[in-house]
């Protein structure tokens, strides 16, 4: 008697039975690499946040430095005016100085998610102080960085120039003739 093979119940799995096997293998070791992708890219965002939170508290370190330096200099200011006899003004900038001295220990005293978290809650609270206050570091900050730019581009005109000059004396020492042609070879030159 021949058997019908679909009819077949032995003891191995069918084609169908082995199919499904083999995909929800396929389907775990994808879950897998999903868990794997997740877990590194969750650590790649957290030394992110770490290499950021780092910049900015040295950042944050050099303003607070800056500041104290501004403080300082309005204070002298102040008593500079004071000593001749400019009273009025004088009150102004001392307030100044205390306000920016005010500023420098908000800044020491936290730290930059605190400060992240503080600059949210007043934008919230106040929007457009918030943005007309955005705005206005941002004219300052580009005023400084063209002014930076602008000092930069002079020094280096000014050492090329130097270099330049000190060349010409160089060659105007070796011989006297190439000053006296514009800095043209006489030609006698042997």
């Amino acid at each position: 008697m021949s058997q019908n093979p679909s009819s077949y119940t032995g003891p191995g799995p069918t084609s169908a039975q082995a199919g499904n096997g083999s995909a929800a293998e396929a389907q775990e070791k994808v879950g897998q690499l999903v868990e794997q992708a997740q877990g590194a890219a969750g650590q790649v965002t957290e030394q992110a946040k770490q290499q950021a939170t780092s910049q900015l508290e040295s950042q944050k370190g050099r303003a607070v430095d800056s500041l104290v330096s501004v403080a300082q200099a309005l204070r002298q200011t102040g008593q500079r005016l004071q000593q001749e006899e400019q009273g009025g003004v004088a009150g102004y900038v001392e307030q100044a100085a205390e306000r920016v001295e005010s500023m420098t220990n908000y800044l020491r005293s936290r730290d930059v998610p605190e400060l992240v978290g503080d600059t949210e809650d007043f934008a919230r609270r106040q929007p457009g102080l918030f943005l007309a206050g955005a705005i206005a570091v941002g004219f300052v900050g580009a005023r400084f960085l063209m002014a930076s730019g602008q000092r930069a581009a002079a020094a280096r005109t000014t050492r090329a120039t130097s270099s330049y000059r000190s060349s010409l004396d160089a060659s105007s020492g070796a011989d006297g003739a190439t000053l006296a042609m514009g800095g043209m070879s006489s030609g006698l030159d042997t």
